[in-house]
């Protein structure tokens, strides 16, 4: 029963469950075999060298608040005095022990006379924790109990180291995006250490990189010159171009010694000013605020343990160097002294490493590095945490093996034949590609670098994956969009378009209905040309019915809610589509009696119509029995609009998409998928509803039901 508890509690580690929930199973396990054995875990915090609570379910409130905080010593009681010795601790006896000196009482008050504590380690034996045991009697520890203690210890370990890892991966998350420019300029400069070997370009080199990669508006490097201890400007880059000329620090000048430069120099430690205009110990600030600078990070360039030279870069913004951010341009400040001293020494070599080791993990770019082992034989050294994440592979995936092992076969063979070109000319590969990994379809940016050591030889090729699924996927996205609405604009100007031709054709039947007019107060009765001048003008009449409907269509108004007679609406429209459908389809009408009139706005409604009967039009395609049935009858209180055809229907796929805007199953010519998406919206505002019933090969029938006004 122990050991299954103990590996459920792993299980819930490796689950990601809440630290305090876990240490508390864990003391609950001790616990629970013991008799009258009470037992806590405490956190201990390195930075501060204090003790903080962890969990202790069965300890009294109070007890737990009074030791929260305390500082781990050589006599702090039982936990205290463990963490600070690195070594179990054991006290029989609370009340006569020096350590408990200073915190008998508590213990008194709370009923506690023994209390026996074991250090928590971590893997690199940093103490992190402690593991307590209490009684309510003075007496020391069992061999079982000294077991148990020992297993719960190791369990609190993982689940305490795990908890760190995950808040440090979390926090560098946060930074990433401004570490993985750090790590790009990093990387410039060490390819300028491998070919620059004068100082003063090197220095030049660094200042231009902080401005090029954004991470300052103005970089400057100043050398301390050890006879008169003056700071003096030897390079820069970005605005204040001669303002920085002109730097002259005198650090015997208290003033200029109180400032950012004077106060690295002093501590060998980065000195920033988070708001330059609110920094009593920067003087000069009409400078910085006629340049628009808010913030500058002075770092010491130290060398065999000396600051030798500052570098100091300037932010637009106040606030704009985090931790992180100064610990790693200060990390390649010191990389650029060592440079400088010691020309591509091993020890400048290793800092740059370090730096790299340390943002490897934290881009979100994929990075791997392949063993080059003979001509076209690649294995795979090392991959970053963003590999697996993008891949689905895990670590044990992929270290050792062959390229053609991990990745597909087409995929595999173009890495390698870019490997082996890369390689042959000693120059990076960059190329675009799309493939299918576990975590799913993924397209990158791949480019790969060879490395080449001293004697020429190639040893390693390191490659990286910069994702552009998302970034593809809205640009497909963002073109569809654009195309549809430049349809719809189209449409829209279609609409401009025939409802001006059809205003200026309405004049032009007003003139004809003048004329004919004229002319018939000419003619007698019994004129011979009478007649046709009435069928003329019966003609004309029908025009400018027809001019109506395409001027109501196309008018763009506020919707106007009014007693509508639906028959009405549906013989209008059948009327302006007859010219349409005449010769296509025949078009069947079924009115039944005592169908109510809606509240509603006849233009939408004619839309409504329209657009039902036309595809209903479509769907029967070059049919030649195909036929459309509308029909309007009285239904649960309200009006009930029916459009059917016996045309070709649709599968349940399209069915379930049918009102999405823009979705049509036409071609890009014969629609724009707005259709029924306007039908849907124009029921909804007129509190209808709408169902359809669709089967392919056996049509499809829309049913609409309005309330009675």
């Amino acid at each position: 029963m122990f050991w299954e508890e103990q590996a459920a509690v792993l299980e819930r580690v490796a689950a990601g469950h809440a630290l305090h929930d876990i240490l508390t199973d864990i003391v609950r396990i001790i616990e629970r075999p013991s008799s009258g054995m009470l037992c806590s875990v405490l956190l201990v915090d390195e930075a501060r060298g204090a003790i903080s609570h962890g969990a202790a379910p069965s300890l009294p409130a109070a007890y737990i608040e009074a030791l929260d905080g305390l500082s781990i010593g050589p006599a702090v009681g039982s936990c205290g005095t463990a963490a600070f010795r690195k070594e179990r601790v054991v006290v029989e006896d609370i009340t006569t022990h020096p350590y408990w000196a200073s915190y008998r009482q508590a213990a008194a008050l709370s009923g506690m006379r023994a209390c026996w504590s074991t250090p928590i380690l971590s893997p690199d034996r940093r103490v992190i924790g402690t593991f307590a045991m209490y009684y309510r009697e003075p007496r020391g520890p069992s061999s079982q109990e000294l077991a148990w203690v020992d297993a719960a210890t190791h369990l609190a370990a993982i689940a305490i180291s795990n908890a760190h890892a995950i808040e440090a991966l979390r926090r560098g998350e946060a930074q990433s995006r401004n570490l993985a420019r750090i790590y790009a300029m990093s990387n410039a400069i060490d390819d300028a250490i491998a070919r620059e070997h004068d100082p003063a370009r090197l220095y030049e080199l660094a200042c231009r990189l902080a401005v090029d990669f954004q991470l300052a508006r103005l970089a400057w490097v100043g050398v301390v010159n050890p006879a008169n201890q003056h700071i003096v400007a030897v390079a820069h880059a970005g605005v204040a171009a001669d303002y920085v000329s002109s730097i002259d620090l005198d650090l015997s000048d208290e003033r200029m010694n109180r400032g950012p430069a004077g106060v690295a120099l002093r501590r060998q430690q980065p000195a920033i000013s988070h708001d330059i205009q609110r920094d009593e110990t920067v003087f000069w600030k009409d400078a910085a605020r006629e340049h628009r600078l808010g913030s500058v990070a002075v770092l010491p360039m130290r060398a065999r343990g000396q600051a030798t030279a500052i570098l100091a870069i300037y932010a637009e913004h106040a606030h704009a160097f985090g931790d992180e951010a100064i610990a790693a341009l200060s990390t390649l400040a010191d990389d650029i002294a060592f440079a400088v001293d010691s020309a591509r020494t091993r020890s400048a070599l290793r800092a740059s490493e370090q730096l790299r080791a340390m943002i490897y993990d934290c881009v979100a770019d994929v990075v791997f590095c392949l063993a080059v082992r003979g001509a076209e034989h690649y294995r795979f050294e090392s991959v970053n945490r963003a590999f697996s994440e993008h891949t689905g592979l895990t670590e044990g995936d992929v270290l050792g093996k062959r390229i053609e092992d991990v990745l597909p076969a087409a995929s595999a063979a173009r890495l390698q034949a870019r490997c082996s070109e890369a390689v042959a000319h000693c120059h990076k590969l960059t190329w675009e590609e799309t493939v299918r990994w576990p975590a799913g379809e993924r397209c990158g940016e791949i480019t790969v670098s060879p490395l080449i050591d001293a004697s020429g030889r190639c040893t390693h090729v390191v490659g990286t994956v910069h994702d552009l699924t998302a970034h593809r996927r809205a640009e497909a996205e963002r073109r569809d969009a654009e195309a549809k609405l430049h349809q719809a604009q189209r449409l829209q100007s279609l609409g401009t378009l025939a409802g001006g031709i059809a205003h200026d054709f309405n004049n032009i039947l007003a003139a004809i209905h003048g004329n004919l007019d004229l002319t018939l107060d000419e003619l007698h009765d019994h004129h011979p040309a009478r007649e046709t001048v009435h069928e003329v003008k019966r003609a004309a009449k029908r025009a400018t019915d027809l001019v109506r409907q395409v001027l109501m269509f196309s008018r763009r108004t506020e919707a106007r809610l009014e007693r509508v007679d639906l028959r009405t609406v549906i013989e209008e429209v059948l009327v302006l589509l007859s010219p349409v459908l005449k010769h296509k389809v025949g078009v069947r009408t079924a009115f039944g009696p005592g169908v109510p009139a809606i509240l509603g706005d006849s233009t939408q409604l004619h839309q409504v119509v329209m657009n039902l009967v036309t595809n209903a039009a479509h769907a029967l395609g070059a049919s030649d029995d195909g036929e459309i049935t509308v029909g309007l009858d009285a239904a649960g209180g309200g009006a009930r609009l029916t459009v059917s055809d016996n045309g070709c229907g649709m599968a349940p796929e399209t069915l379930r998409r049918i009102y999405e805007p823009f979705f049509t199953t036409r071609r890009a010519s014969d629609g724009t998928g707005l259709g029924l998406s306007v039908v849907h919206g124009i029921v909804k505002s007129h509190r209808g509803a709408i169902e359809v019933r669709s089967e392919l090969g056996k049509g499809t029938t829309f049913e609409l039901v309005f309330p009675t006004a």
